[in-house]
């Protein structure tokens, strides 16, 4: 294996993490392939095929020499995260614009992969709000 298709496993990863954050946090499976598809042309993938439903993803995505490389990921939970949505597409509109590094990437979605959900306070709040329909 050469340097070239370490890097496109890599790559292809780190389109399949902003996947699945942005499917576990809630968000529509088409937002979520198009937000990969924008990150896929970004690192210079010639073509991304991805099939996206509500438990997983798999990806195929090939470079302009060729290369290509397929994984699926799961996604096991769903939990509603407007923030870590929010996050994966303003990271996302910066990868677009080429500005950043693939260390700079990988560090950031980890970075929101572990964001806190709502705090134990606002969903106590908004329980109470939804039994008693104040």
């Amino acid at each position: 294996m050469n340097n070239e298709e370490i890097m496109t496993g890599v790559e292809l990863e780190i389109i399949l993490k902003a996947g699945k954050i942005l499917l576990s946090s809630g968000a529509e499976i088409s937002r979520t392939e198009d937000t990969m598809n924008y990150i896929a042309r970004a690192m210079n993938f010639k073509d991304l095929e991805a099939y996206v439903s509500n438990r997983g993803i798999f990806a195929t995505a090939k470079k302009a020499d060729g290369t290509e490389i397929t994984r699926i990921c799961n996604v096991p939970e769903v939990d509603i995260n407007l923030s870590k949505i929010e996050s994966v597409n303003a990271l996302s509109r910066r990868v677009t614009q080429k500005n950043i590094t693939i260390e700079e990437i990988e560090s950031e979605l980890n970075q929101i992969d572990t964001m806190s959900d709502y705090s134990f306070f606002l969903e106590i709040s908004s329980l109470y709000v939804r039994s008693f329909g104040l």
